[in-house]
């Protein structure tokens, strides 16, 4: 058995056992294995997340449960890299976010045309 095979059966293990734990699935289902390093001091997973903040959320609350669920199928010593891989369609995100972005700034410049709250119903009441 490959180590993708094995870090496919850890996935399935920890969504299983964490099932009613919608935060944890959504933050550990896009992680995937790049490789095994094998070093003197034993092996080094390295394990991909889509974002700064995917690396530090399971750095703070799952980094312990996969190290046991690794445990389990590696008796040597071993120790976990969290990299940052950006998705290979991130094109089509970036083209998404634009348009977003694009929409967001007519919207804004809309707003500013034709003001909200008129000065009269802004100004404080002075005997307040």
């Amino acid at each position: 058995m490959n180590f993708h095979e094995i870090w496919l059966q850890i996935k399935q293990s920890i969504i299983a056992k964490n099932s009613h734990n919608q935060p944890l699935i959504m933050w550990f289902d896009p992680t995937n294995l790049e490789e095994v390093l094998q070093q003197n001091d034993g092996c080094v997973f390295k394990i991909s997340v889509p974002t700064a903040l995917h690396q530090y959320w399971i750095s703070q609350n799952l980094l312990e449960i996969i190290s046991s669920e690794i445990a389990s199928f590696c008796p040597s010593p071993f120790h976990i890299d969290l990299i940052i891989v950006k998705p290979e369609n991130t094109a089509v995100i970036a083209a998404v976010e634009q348009g977003a972005q694009d929409s967001r700034l007519s919207s804004d410049r809309s707003a500013r045309a034709t003001p909200v709250f008129s000065p009269a119903r802004d100004s404080l009441n002075p005997e307040y």
